[in-house]
């Protein structure tokens, strides 16, 4: 397996009332990476992820939440880039309604290949049930594509479902239901996400 040492930056900015669960604020974060034979790399490769989360409180504990991401990746000599450096998509962190890591191009055996490129965009609308409990209602948006030039905001799978999130001493438990929009032949109908934290 070749070796990929990298340069790497990044940059945050974080104006959110609670990291945890909050109630107002938002979220940056960027981070750009660089792998090249100089620095003692088998691959060549430049590489970068953009993250940015918005939480506007709507009144009477009703809190709007969103989130984009995107991912790009280029290679220097035309090389492929190797799976653990692509990006990957689907599941109970980005796009819900579809399984982990699943969506995008497909390898010969029909899996996910991941790509150069990804898209991720969800909006949720948190709102108080009865006490520590709270419920969600989300759509999330994205893809993955195969190289930068076929990344496309008209080519996105859809996920959309209600959730439920309570409030324990070891944190916050993530109930999620979700369906896939436009399901493709493979795709289940349906599909259950139990988690630790808010999605996103």
């Amino acid at each position: 397996m070749p070796s990929a040492s990298r340069l790497t930056t990044s940059a945050i900015v974080d104006r959110r009332s609670d990291p945890f669960d909050p109630a107002r604020g938002w979220f940056v974060a960027s981070t750009l990476e660089v792998s090249r034979p100089g620095l003692g790399s088998d691959l060549s490769f430049l590489r970068s992820f953009l993250q940015s989360f918005q939480f506007v409180p709507l009144g009477g504990k009703v809190l709007l939440a969103s989130a984009a991401r995107v991912g790009l990746a280029r290679t220097y000599r035309d090389e492929d880039l190797i799976p653990n450096e692509r990006f990957f998509g689907g599941g109970a962190t980005s796009v819900r309604g579809y399984r982990q890591d699943d969506l995008g191009p497909r390898g010969i055996f029909g899996d996910a290949s991941g790509g150069r490129a990804l898209f991720i965009g969800n909006g949720e609308l948190r709102f108080p049930v009865h006490r520590w409990l709270k419920g969600v209602g989300f759509v999330d948006v994205g893809n993955v594509y195969e190289t930068v030039g076929d990344f496309s905001l008209l080519n996105l799978q859809v996920g959309t479902g209600l959730g439920l999130r309570l409030h324990t001493p070891v944190g916050l438990l993530r109930l999620d239901i979700a369906v896939p929009v436009n399901r493709r032949s493979f795709d289940p109908t349906w599909t259950t996400y139990f988690g630790l934290g808010h999605a996103f």
